[in-house]
């Protein structure tokens, strides 16, 4: 009797400390309904903190099945490594698109790479909402390229051919939009547009300056070198009526400069003659403010600018148009222009600084 007792009481015991536990410890290992909700729970706030909206299209919640696989599919890095591809290939194809390009299959492949894009918008947003809430796509305006760029190709796509409707071929320049859509997939080029869009008030001043700079010096040339463009050097074999062609600016004479007042100024076989029209075609001269801005334009811009010296060096005097063409250079060609770049630099470096605090 004790001893059956004993193995009752031990058997109780052994159902008590079951019930504790609650299950065996090998079933203890499983995953239970509750740790399952739990889960699901935690991927929908961590949804939530990817600041996707309640609802997509007023009728898709976070829970919605369709939404979920939206949602895995836009936040897979292949998915935008995927459109960079097409984004990439689609503008190697516009490239090699010319004139002796067989255009049959043309309409075909536009309309592959329309229909994926439009995948690509569709799939976003149905994952992240169209408008209402926060977080949704058109919320971003980054993402209004990419409807402006779908949009345009569907337009362009449906235009008529070349040879039924000219005037509606130029909807068609609308696929140069493309190659923009990197801007939205490139991080850093993102940071760089967005520094070149946030210098634009400081690159308005400088603008202003340089503006200022252009018409000090354009009164200057004004006032130095007016009129001193017009003779140049005509050998004798050129100098008979119909040997110089009409426009002077085609000829080998028309950036042979002299001073008619000094008698060394061209050689033996050739005299300084009296024209018009100033070199190239007329444009290069300091004879007003306009042709003299654009004079100092083209000398700031570096290209071209040690030809027009030496020009109004003949014309006008060697030690004057150096002084001159040499200040210019430093303070418009390195001075000024560098204030653009300093400016734009600055920009870079505050859109840097956000980018990481939004990170932080």
């Amino acid at each position: 009797m004790t001893g059956g007792a004993a193995g009752a009481v031990k058997q109780e015991h052994h159902h008590f400390d079951m019930d504790e536990d609650h299950t065996p410890a090998s079933r203890s290992e499983r995953p239970s309904r509750d740790s399952l909700r739990g889960a699901h729970d935690d991927s929908l706030a961590a949804r939530e903190e990817r600041k996707y909206s309640p609802r997509s299209l007023l009728c898709l919640s976070l829970s919605n099945p369709l939404r979920v696989a939206c949602i895995r599919i836009v936040e897979s890095p292949w998915f935008d490594r995927a459109v960079l591809v097409l984004i990439v290939t689609n503008c190697i194809l516009l490239a090699i698109n010319g004139p002796e390009t067989d255009e049959a299959y043309v309409p075909f492949v536009e309309l592959a790479f329309n229909c994926a894009f439009s995948l690509e918008l569709a799939l976003k947003v149905a994952a992240m909402g169209l408008w209402f809430g926060e977080g949704s796509y058109l919320r971003d305006r980054w993402h209004w390229l990419d409807v402006v760029v779908v949009a345009t190709s569907w337009v362009s796509l449906a235009a008529p051919s070349r040879s039924e409707a000219t005037n509606y071929t130029v909807l068609r320049t609308f696929r140069v939009l493309r190659p923009l859509r990197t801007v939205t997939r490139v991080p850093g080029m993102r940071m760089l547009v967005l520094s070149m869009l946030r210098s634009i008030p400081q690159l308005v001043d400088v603008a202003a300056v340089m503006g200022f700079v252009f018409v000090v010096f354009a009164i200057i040339g004004l006032q130095l070198f007016k009129g001193s463009l017009h003779s140049r050097c005509v050998p004798g074999r050129l100098q008979r009526p119909g040997a110089l062609p009409e426009r002077l600016g085609d000829s080998e004479v028309d950036q042979d400069v002299c001073d008619p007042s000094d008698p060394d100024a061209c050689p033996a076989w050739a005299s300084c003659v009296y024209f018009d029209q100033n070199p190239n075609h007329g444009w290069t001269s300091f004879d007003n403010l306009g042709n003299a801005l654009l004079t100092i334009f083209v000398s700031v811009t570096l290209e071209g600018w040690a030809e027009v010296m030496y020009m109004v060096a003949d014309g006008a005097g060697y030690w004057l148009s150096v002084v001159y063409f040499l200040l210019l250079t430093v303070v418009g060609g390195f001075f000024v222009i560098n204030l653009f770049l300093a400016v734009i630099f600055e920009s870079f470096q505050l859109v840097a600084a956000d980018e990481l605090s939004s990170k932080a």
